[in-house]
């Protein structure tokens, strides 16, 4: 078995030497998915298959919006300004953005199935409102209100502990609904 270590968008992987690509929560992040897709296409056998695990929109995942939704309670949506790192998780949750990318990536039989999941956000209550204070799009609207959102925060963790508490489970988990898109498509060929 072999391992890469590169910027998919950039990578020089061997020319048809492979016959499956998988990228899970990956692809979302690059600058140029057409261009990484081509990268990928490029090293996959005629006939070859890719498969990417994308979520649809923050909308259809509990899991991120929730918490969002509670900090927007206690602060503003962050502006057009706001420090970005570029494409983000929900950057391929339409599903017709992912067949135009995938067709001109050079792909064909582009498929997607929509895949809905209980996600575990905490192993306890505490470690899950942590986990969306810090990470995700709360954290994201917490940090970007710079002293508001310290100040802010207690409020949210309060708020996130009565609204969370619905989904703990008997060991004291927490989990909240996700829901991802699985595209799949191959290469022309064979």
């Amino acid at each position: 078995m072999e391992y890469w270590l590169s910027d998919i968008e950039t990578a020089r992987l061997p020319a048809r030497a492979y016959d499956v690509a998988v990228s899970c929560f990956g692809l979302m992040f690059c600058a140029s998915p057409v261009r990484a897709l081509r990268a990928i296409r490029r090293a996959l056998v005629p006939g070859g298959r890719v498969g990417l695990v994308a979520w649809r929109s923050i909308d259809h995942n509990p899991c991120w919006g929730l918490a969002e939704q509670v900090a927007l309670r206690h602060l503003p949506r962050p502006g057009e300004r706001a420090a970005s790192c570029g494409p983000g998780p929900f950057s391929l949750a339409d599903p017709e953005t992912n067949r135009r990318i995938m067709e001109a990536a050079g792909y064909e039989s582009v498929t997607l199935t929509r895949h809905d999941a209980a996600l575990c956000v905490g192993r306890s209550l505490a470690e899950a409102i942590e986990y969306q204070m810090l990470v995700g799009p709360a954290g994201f609207v917490i940090r970007e209100a710079g002293e508001a959102g310290e100040a802010a925060a207690p409020a949210i963790r309060a708020e996130l502990a009565s609204t969370l508490q619905a989904h703990v489970r008997l060991d004291a988990s927490v989990w909240l609904p996700s829901s991802t898109w699985f595209v799949q498509a191959r290469v022309p060929g064979e």
